[in-house]
């Protein structure tokens, strides 16, 4: 096959649009399939792969040099597809979707805040809890009671001990705060730090279980019981994520950002022009003049094939006509 392909600016805006629609679409599954980020990158390689076939592959149909007959009916295939892809991008595709948790974007990423922002607390209310207990033991004045006072302080707050070395409290502390104030900053467009989410869920869960276990030892009869977060990660986090992942029927930003990507996929196909010698138009036969025949098919001709043709003038024998 022939094909004399016109790659224009044309083909630089519709590969962007297809990256684009890709990126979106990518983002639109993470928050549809709950932060699955594999499922989502299957999305984004399948929504490039099949825009790529479609528009590009029009685009090739209508610039065969031969075969007209069966690449009529594939260009007009692709030109179907094309629409029908129109319509997926706006109804079942995940593309949708990421619209669907823009329109939302405050309320989300609000509660996605004061989400991470809570988590904090579970470090600000141990440490009170913890100058709550050693209070109460220094309150009395047996001597005795004030040594147990400095053994819960090294039990209780490992920042003042020695006892572990595989595990810093106050370091662990502070890179935690600096990451959930950095996940704060995110954006519904930055799916990567929601779609950590599972992971920041588990992190708080150990780290309640790990402040609780150092507070069960008693030391004297009458002293505080253990520390109880109050705090609870998960049913926050689940609240959040039924709010990205709540499905709307129609989304008007969809439709319009799909229209633009459509016409800007659609731009190589609508520049190509059409062999002269294809007797075919998208739905029909060319109705051309012989005029504009002769022009287009000049046109397409080397320069050395236009030059002036000699005129050739035919002799004719005067006997052979009569009057």
């Amino acid at each position: 096959m022939n094909e004399t392909l016109k790659f224009s600016w044309g083909h630089i805006v519709a590969f962007l649009a297809m990256i684009m629609i890709s990126y979106v679409t990518f983002t639109g599954a993470a928050y549809l399939y709950d932060t699955n980020l594999i499922v989502s990158a299957l999305w984004a390689i399948a929504s490039f792969l099949v825009l790529f076939v479609v528009f590009v592959g029009t685009q090739q149909m209508k610039a065969v040099e031969k075969n007209f007959t069966r690449c009529i009916v594939l260009e007009r295939i692709g030109v179907i597809l094309s629409i029908g892809v129109l319509v997926a991008l706006v109804t079942v595709s995940p593309f949708k979707h990421f619209w669907t948790v823009y329109s939302n974007k405050s309320e989300i990423m609000d509660e996605f805040a004061m989400s991470i922002d809570s988590s904090k607390s579970i470090f600000e209310n141990y440490d009170v809890y913890v100058n709550e207990r050693i209070e109460k033991t220094l309150q009395s004045k047996s001597p005795e009671k004030n040594a147990q006072a400095e053994l819960m302080r090294l039990q209780l707050q490992p920042v003042f001990s020695t006892q572990t070395e595989s595990f810093d409290y106050q370091a662990k502390k502070i890179e935690i705060e600096q990451w959930i104030d950095k996940a704060q900053q995110s954006s519904v467009w930055n799916v990567f730090v929601i779609g950590n989410l599972t992971q920041i869920q588990n992190g708080v869960e150990m780290w309640k279980s790990t402040l609780e276990s150092w507070s069960d030892k008693k030391f004297y009869d009458g002293d505080m019981e253990p520390y109880k977060a109050t705090y609870d990660i998960t049913a926050n986090f689940n609240n959040l994520k039924q709010k990205f992942t709540r499905t709307a029927a129609f989304q008007w930003r969809a439709i319009l950002w799909a229209l633009i990507g459509y016409l800007c996929m659609a731009l190589p196909w609508l520049l190509q022009r059409r062999p002269v010698k294809n007797p075919n138009s998208l739905w029909g036969k060319k109705a051309w003049t012989a005029e504009e025949d002769y022009e287009e098919h000049l046109a397409e001709q080397p320069a050395a094939e236009q030059q002036e043709q000699p005129l050739k003038i035919e002799e004719y024998d005067d006997d052979t006509f009569e009057i």
